[in-house]
Order: C-alpha cells, then sequence, then structure tokens
C-alpha cells in the first residue's frame, strides 16, 4: 500500500509538470493592423512582445530595421 502511495505521487507529479511547460509555447496572436494613414511597416503581436518591422522608413530607402518591443512588466533573460 506504501508504494501504491508513492506511485500515485509521482504520477501525478510528473502529469503536473507537463502541462505547465506547454504553457510556456509563445502564440501569436491574429489580429489585423488598425493603423489606416501609414505604411511601409509591419506589427507581428505575441503575447509578451510585438514585433515592428519598418521595410521603408524614407522616401528611397534601400535598408529595413526590425525592433522587438515587450511589455515593462514581462522580465527579460
Amino acid at each position: 500500500m506504501k508504494y501504491f502511495y508513492i506511485a500515485s505521487i509521482t504520477i501525478l507529479f510528473l502529469f503536473t509538470n507537463c502541462k505547465q511547460a506547454e504553457k510556456k509555447a509563445e502564440t501569436k496572436s491574429q489580429t489585423t493592423n488598425s493603423i489606416t494613414h501609414a505604411n511601409g511597416f509591419s506589427i507581428e503581436k505575441y503575447t509578451d512582445f510585438s514585433i515592428l518591422k519598418v521595410t521603408n522608413a524614407y522616401p528611397e530607402a534601400s535598408e529595413s530595421y526590425t525592433y522587438v518591443l515587450h511589455k515593462k512588466e514581462v522580465k527579460t533573460s
């Protein structure tokens, strides 16, 4: 009976840890850009951050720029 309790607790512990690892995956939201009077950039929104890609910073620009915008509350490593 003692081994049954130990095995049950071990299995329960393993299942709860697996569920927590799955929640950490980042998801990209499928929102549309509501900006109407500007062009030359795109915004990709994720759970804790957004990626801003500037493709046309000024007329006749040949370079593109990428910025990562993160929320203040989120700790970065």
